[in-house]
């Protein structure tokens, strides 16, 4: 059985706790989870979105930068981190999970450069598409 395979259990009672704002308990189950698996990504994720569930942005965004560091490759927590870090003003979606990551098309997102002005300061300018 995968490691995705044992936590959507978990994800999913972390999500009907959230859902019904039972936030300390969804905290708890969080935490017993990332004590039993310290090195995986996931249960840093939820915490994430309960931090933010409870409007504490900062502790959110620690606990997606920890998922995305313990693991680069878990989408949720990359996604997560984007859209609760932008400034739209809307409150984002959550990503629980691998199952709401939508494949990534390879021309999706926009190309960035590098370009460094006479003073030496780097500038990152975007691709037009």
């Amino acid at each position: 059985m995968s490691e995705q395979n044992v936590m959507q259990p978990l994800t999913a009672h972390i999500r009907a706790l959230v859902a019904q704002r039972h936030f300390s308990e969804a905290e708890d189950e969080a935490a017993q989870a990332m004590t039993a698996a310290p090195h995986d990504a996931q249960p840093h994720n939820l915490m994430g979105i309960i931090a933010e569930s409870r409007n504490d942005h900062v502790q959110a965004m620690k606990h997606f930068r920890a998922a995305w560091a313990l693991d680069p490759t878990y989408r949720p927590a990359r996604i997560n981190m984007e859209r609760y870090g932008s400034f739209s003003g809307q409150m984002p979606r959550p990503v629980y999970d691998e199952t709401e990551c939508a494949p990534c098309p390879a021309q999706s997102r926009p190309a960035y450069r590098i370009e460094v002005d006479k003073h030496g300061i780097s500038h990152v300018i975007r691709e037009e598409q």
